[in-house]
C-alpha cells in the first residue's frame, strides 16, 4: 500500500541492550516505511542509551530522548508530547514485531473506520518458554461492550497498549498515570470508556518478551505491583458511569480481590510494612459497596483485620501448590537417567531435509567416533546405512523415550524434540522461511535455539514459530547446501518421458488428508479436473518440457492425480526413496521452479533460475491462512501466474530461454540469502559444537 499516513512509534527503553537491536531492526525493516521512531532512554545504566544514539545516527526516522528514570508511563507521556504522526504505536524495547505489523494494523483501521486496531501476540516467558495467550476474535468493541469484556469476560486486549495502533487524534488528550505497573490498563480503560472503537484482529504480529529488567518491571516489588493493581481497580470503579449497572458488581469483586492480593503480598514480605494503613483505607472504601450476601469477602476482610498472620498460612499453602504444579513426572524420570554421548535426529520423511544435511556434516567430521546417532523413523521406508554408530529407532516406542532422556543433543526439523533436562541441548531447524501465517503452530517448551534461513526474515520466522528472536539464529538452511552440487540425470529418473527441459512443481498444502483442515477450495491451483491436468501435460509436451509435480505430503490430491500423463508426472516421497534421490537433488536439476506460497521459493533463489508462482487462489488464501511477510516485495522474483494460459506462456518462455525476472531475482536473492564463506551445514554444526563445550 502507499505509505501516505505517518505513524509515530514510541519505545520506552530501560536496560534493554540485550533486546534493543532485535526490537529496532524489526521496526526499521518493516514493510510500512512512513514513520518516526521515538526512543525514550529512561535513565538506562547499561548500553541502551548508546545503542539508541547509534540507531539515530544510522536512520533519520529515529529520534532519541534521554531522561531520568521515571518509568514507562512518564517515558511514553514525554514521547506523546512531541509525536507528529497521524497514528501512534507503542512497542516495548524488549519486544519485536513482524515485518507487516504496521501495515496490517493501519489497513484494519482504514477498512473498519475504527479509532484503533489490536492484534494477537506471542508471549515468551522469563525462562524463554512460550506461554499460552488467549486469542482475540475478529470484531469491533467500544463503550459498554468493552466494559463487559473487561469485567465479565476478562478479555486481555485492554490490559496493554502494545500490539495496537491508535489514531493520534483519538488519544491526543490521554496520558498514562504515574504507576509502575498497570499504567497500560488505565490508559486503555480511559480510551474505551470514552466510546472510541477498537478493531480486534486475530492476526499475530507481536512478540512479547517477559523481561524482568525492562521499564515496566524494573524496581517493582510484588507489594508495589499489587498496590498498583489495587489503585487501578479503585480507579476503574470510581470512573465507571452509573449507567453500567450490569458490570459494576464485577468491578467491586475485582476491587475486593486486589485488596486480598495486597494483604497476601504484605504477609509474604515478612516485615512490618508501611502500606498497611493504605490497605485499611481501601477496605473502608470498599465496605459500603458490599452486600450482606457477600459473606466470603466480608469474612476475609474480618480475618485480615483481626489477624494478618492468616495470610502467612495462605502464602505457605500457595508456595506448596506452585511446587506441585511445576512437577513433571516425565522430567523427573528423565533426571534419573544419565545423559550419554547420544544425538537424536528427526525429520519428515526420516533421513531427509536439513537434519540429514547436518548429520552428513557431522559424519564428515567424524562425530560418530564419539557420539551414538539415532534417527527417528517415519512411515516411509528406512534407508540402508552402513555407517558406524548410527541406528534407527521406532517413533512412539519405549526405546525412543529412553533415548530422549539419554541424548546430549536433539536435532529436529519438523516435529520438535524438546529437551527433558538442563544438560541437554535442543535445536530446531526450520523447514523453510515462514511465508504463511501459522497461528496454530509454535515451538513447545524445551527448545534452546532455532536456525532460520535469513537475517532479513529472522524476526518474522520467530513470530511465526512463537519463539524468542534472541534465540533465533540466521545460519541458513543446511538442506540448501545440496543445491550447489552438480545436477543429476533427470532422464534416468523418467526414462519413458520425452523432454528437453524439466520444471519442478512444488505446491504448498491446501487440504490436509489426515486432519481435514482446508485453507483453500483449490486442491492444486489450475487443476480442477483430469481434463485440466491433461491440457497442461499437452502444453508441456508441445514445448519439450516435463513437469514433475510433488504435492505436499499432507495434501489429499487423489481426485486430480490418478491419470497417467506423458508430460505431467505426480511423484511423492516414496518415489524419491525408490529412486534413491533426494528432493533437493531433483530441485537443483530442474530448469525452472513452479510453486506458490512455499518456502522452496527462497531456496531456489540460490540457483538463479526462472520461478513461476501460481497465484490463482491468492485472495482466498490470504483471507483464510494469511501471510506473515510482504509477499509483494519478497516474492517479486517470481512470475505471477493466474490462469492456464499464463502458465502456457511461462512454459514457452522456458523453452525459448527468456528470463523475465532475472534482475529482480538477483536483487531479492542478495537481500534474503545468507552471505558466508562456509555452508549452512557447517555453520549449524559449529553452533552445536560451541554449545557442547
Amino acid at each position: 500500500m502507499a505509505n501516505a499516513s505517518k505513524i509515530s512509534i514510541i519505545v520506552p527503553v530501560y536496560n534493554a541492550s540485550a533486546f534493543l537491536r532485535d526490537c529496532v531492526n524489526s521496526i526499521l525493516r518493516g514493510t510500512y516505511g512512513s514513520f518516526e521512531l521515538i526512543l525514550v532512554d529512561d535513565g538506562s545504566t547499561d548500553e541502551s542509551g548508546e545503542l539508541c544514539d547509534s540507531f539515530a545516527a544510522q536512520d533519520c526516522r529515529v529520534r532519541v530522548i534521554h531522561t531520568e528514570n521515571k518509568g514507562a508511563a512518564d517515558a511514553r507521556n514525554t514521547a506523546l508530547s512531541i509525536a507528529s504522526g497521524d497514528y501512534v504505536a507503542f512497542i516495548d524495547a524488549d519486544d519485536a514485531v513482524a515485518p507487516d505489523y504496521l501495515e496490517v494494523l493501519i489497513n484494519e483501521i482504514e477498512i473498519t473506520n475504527a479509532d484503533a486496531a489490536a492484534c494477537n501476540f506471542v508471549q515468551i516467558g522469563k525462562d524463554r518458554r512460550r506461554l499460552p495467550v488467549h486469542v482475540i476474535r475478529n470484531r469491533i468493541v467500544s463503550g459498554g461492550d468493552a466494559m463487559y469484556d473487561i469485567a465479565i469476560r476478562r478479555e486481555f486486549y485492554w490490559t496493554n497498549v502494545c500490539c495496537k495502533l491508535f489514531r493520534a487524534d483519538a488519544i491526543k488528550d490521554l496520558r498514562f498515570p504515574a504507576l509502575r505497573y498497570g499504567e497500560d490498563g488505565a490508559f486503555m480503560f480511559d480510551f474505551l470508556l470514552r466510546g472510541y472503537t477498537l478493531a480486534l484482529t486475530n492476526y499475530c504480529g507481536y512478540v512479547y518478551n517477559d523481561n524482568s529488567a525492562s521499564v515496566t518491571s524494573a524496581d517493582v516489588s510484588d507489594v508495589d505491583r499489587r498496590f498498583d493493581e489495587l489503585t487501578l481497580a479503585s480507579y476503574k470503579l470510581e470512573a465507571l458511569p452509573d449507567a453500567y449497572t450490569n458490570v459494576r458488581r464485577a468491578f467491586i469483586d475485582e476491587y475486593a480481590r486486589c485488596i486480598h492480593g495486597c494483604a497476601y503480598a504484605i504477609s509474604l514480605s515478612r516485615a512490618v510494612h508501611d502500606r498497611v494503613s493504605e490497605l485499611k483505607a481501601h477496605i473502608d472504601k470498599l465496605r459500603p459497596e458490599l452486600k450482606l450476601t457477600d459473606r466470603k469477602i466480608v469474612r476475609l476482610i474480618q480475618l485480615y483485620e483481626s489477624s494478618p498472620d492468616i495470610y502467612s498460612v495462605l502464602a505457605h499453602l500457595y508456595r506448596a501448590k506452585r511446587r506441585f504444579d511445576a512437577f513433571s513426572p516425565k522430567k523427573a524420570i528423565a533426571a534419573l537417567i544419565p545423559t550419554k554421548n547420544v544425538i537424536l535426529l528427526e525429520s519428515y520423511p526420516c533421513f531427509s531435509d536439513s537434519t540429514k544435511s547436518v548429520f552428513d556434516e557431522m559424519i564428515r567430521r567424524g562425530w560418530n567416533k564419539k557420539y551414538r546417532f539415532y534417527w527417528i523413523t517415519s512411515p516411509h521406508p528406512t534407508p540402508d546405512l552402513d555407517v558406524p554408530n548410527v541406528s534407527f529407532v521406532k517413533d512412539g516406542s519405549l526405546r525412543l523415550k529412553l533415548i530422549k532422556a539419554r541424548a546430549r543433543v536433539l536435532i529436529s526439523g519438523n516435529r520438535p524434540l524438546p529437551k527433558l533436562k538442563e544438560n541437554q541441548y535442543s535445536v530446531f531447524i526450520t523447514h523453510g522461511a515462514a511465508i504463511k501465517r501459522m497461528p496454530s503452530y509454535s515451538l513447545p517448551d524445551g527448545i534452546d535455539e532455532m536456525a532460520v534461513l535469513s537475517e532479513l526474515l529472522r524476526i518474522s520466522d520467530a513470530v511465526a514459530h512463537g519463539f524468542p528472536p534472541s534465540h533465533t539464529y540466521a545460519l541458513g538452511l543446511p538442506r540448501n547446501d545440496e543445491l550447489l552440487l552438480p545436477p543429476i540425470d533427470t532422464h534416468a529418473l523418467f526414462p519413458d518421458a520425452v523432454f528437453d527441459r524439466l520444471v519442478y512443481w512444488l505446491p504448498t498444502y491446501r487440504h490436509h488428508k489426515i486432519t481435514g483442515e482446508s485453507v483453500s477450495e483449490t486442491r492444486i491451483p489450475l487443476i480442477r479436473s483430469h481434463e485440466d491436468a491433461r491440457a497442461i501435460s499437452e502444453a508441456a509436451k508441445a514445448n519439450g518440457i516435463l513437469i514433475v509435480a510433488k504435492p505436499h505430503f499432507a495434501d489429499d490430491l487423489h481426485p486430480v492425480t490418478s491419470d497417467a500423463l506423458s508430460n505431467l508426472r505426480f511423484i511423492d516421497d516414496d518415489f524419491l526413496l525408490r529412486k534413491s534421490v533426494g528432493n533437493y537433488e531433483l530441485l537443483r536439476s530442474a530448469d525452472a521452479l513452479l510453486t506458490d506460497y512455499s518456502s522452496v521459493y527462497f531456496d531456489y533463489l540460490a540457483l538463479d533460475r526462472p520461478i513461476g508462482l501460481i497465484w490463482e487462489d491468492t485472495d482466498e488464501y490470504r483471507a483464510r491462512e494469511g501471510f506473515g511477510i510482504d509477499t509483494d516485495f519478497f516474492m517479486s522474483a517470481g512470475e505471477k501466474i493466474y490462469s492456464q494460459d499464463e502458465l502456457y506462456a511461462f512454459l514457452r518462455r522456458i523453452r525459448e530461454s527468456i528470463d523475465a525476472k532475472s534482475d529482480v531475482r538477483k536483487q531479492i536473492a542478495d537481500a534474503v540469502l545468507p552471505k558466508s564463506e562456509t555452508c549452512a551445514s557447517a555453520r549449524v554444526v559449529d553452533r552445536i559444537s560451541s554449545k557442547l563445550k
